[in-house]
């Protein structure tokens, strides 16, 4: 570990575009769970998200609006997709 990530900050460089991003991922979670009945109950998992659970986590971070995008196009076009949102690593310092 380097002398520099021992002192490094976890604070995002602006906490405003970490505020908006937080706003637009509750947005997204409460639209998907508002339209949760017009979804089918069970479906197939698509190839590219089962592939996409099947690599290994990033150890670099991810800026947050990146994650968001990719939660949704990849993960909130199936049923159970909110269980599996757990999965992705956040990193709210990437703004």
């Amino acid at each position: 570990m380097s002398e520099r990530s021992l002192f490094e900050s976890l604070d995002p460089p602006k906490w405003e575009n970490t505020r908006e991003q937080a706003h637009q991922i509750v947005d997204v979670a409460i639209d998907h769970t508002r339209d949760v009945r017009d979804r089918p109950v069970w479906s197939e998992t698509p190839e590219g998200v089962r592939t996409r659970f099947l690599t290994t986590f990033p150890v670099e971070s991810t800026p947050l609006a990146e994650v968001l995008d990719e939660v949704k196009k990849r993960f909130l076009s199936t049923p159970w997709a909110i269980s599996m949102m757990s999965a992705v690593r956040l990193d709210f310092s990437a703004n």
